[in-house]
């Protein structure tokens, strides 16, 4: 019985909406009709002016609605630049902290496989709701290696492009950054790249 009446109830309103439209396109075409008609009898003038404020007018009202929502993306921007700095900040962190566990003098760094899941569970929640599609694609592929691809190289490949897409992500420009830069710059010896890359 509900169903039945959800669906009446909306058979109506679109018929409303149908018959609404159809009387704004009836007697907007009339009124276009003699708007046209009216605007033919008016001297140069009276209509030159008239064009050039209605443009204007028009003009002025476009800037400002475009400015207006220009504003109000950059504010949207701003307001979730501060929760992901913070989260980009962490997972950077995270890893620094991943890389310097393997080295030694750092073996007290070590977590437990169960603790490295379990935050990587969180970062990727956070990210699903804060972080762009393309910071999202470079996180999934550094946590998803190809398996075919291992060894050291395959994954200091894979964070480079997702510490660029961070960066691009809280506004950051890339630009002069070389290929493989965050990696180098996680090494040592950032010449040490050269001999993984054999």
């Amino acid at each position: 019985m509900k169903r039945i009446f959800t669906f009446l109830f909306g058979a109506i309103i679109v018929l409303l909406l149908l018959f609404i439209l159809f009387l704004l396109v009836k007697y907007g075409i009339i009124a276009s009709k003699y708007i046209i008609a009216g605007f033919l009898k008016l001297k140069p003038e009276i209509y030159v002016p008239l064009v050039f404020t209605i443009m204007t007018a028009v003009i002025g009202l476009a800037a400002a609605l475009i400015t207006q929502a220009r504003i109000r993306k950059r504010a949207i921007e701003e307001a979730h630049r501060d929760k992901k700095v913070a989260l980009y900040l962490g997972i950077l962190k995270y890893i620094q902290t991943l890389m310097l566990s393997q080295k030694e003098g750092f073996e007290h760094l070590i977590t437990e496989e169960n603790d490295q899941v379990e935050k990587m569970a969180q970062f990727k929640t956070e990210l699903n709701l804060w972080a762009s599609p393309q910071a999202l694609q470079a996180f999934h592929a550094f946590t998803h290696p190809d398996s075919s691809k291992n060894g050291p190289m395959a994954i200091l490949k894979l964070i480079d492009p997702f510490y660029k897409e961070m960066r691009k992500d809280i506004g950051l420009s890339n630009r002069g950054l070389d290929d493989l830069f965050f990696a180098r710059s996680m090494l040592s010896d950032p010449s040490e790249i050269e001999q993984l890359k054999e």
